[in-house]
């Protein structure tokens, strides 16, 4: 299993909502998945995600540099399948 599939799972249960910011995600799978990486700019996000290719992509919208919001659309246009969820610090988007 995968953290994308455990993520569904926590959903289905209603264990994950809108309501859940970046850090409760990382809370809750962190203790069997650890790919955390904080103080990122856009562009250093985006290098880390083409080296590695994680199974999920969970982002702060307000990165310096390129934002989240244009990280995300890159990982997306590189990857449409790839799970991606932004963050505006007040709840998922």
């Amino acid at each position: 299993e995968n953290v994308y599939a455990e993520l569904l799972d926590l959903q289905a249960s209603g264990q994950l909502d809108e309501q859940v910011d970046a850090w409760d995600i990382v809370e809750m799978v962190d203790q069997r998945y650890h790919a955390l990486w904080d103080e990122l700019t856009g562009e250093e996000a985006y290098r880390l995600y083409t080296e590695l290719a994680p199974d999920l992509v969970v982002m702060d919208i307000t990165l310096p540099g390129a934002s989240g919001i244009q990280t995300l659309q890159r990982i997306l246009a590189r990857d449409r399948d790839r799970p991606v969820r932004g963050d505006s610090g007040g709840g998922g988007l």
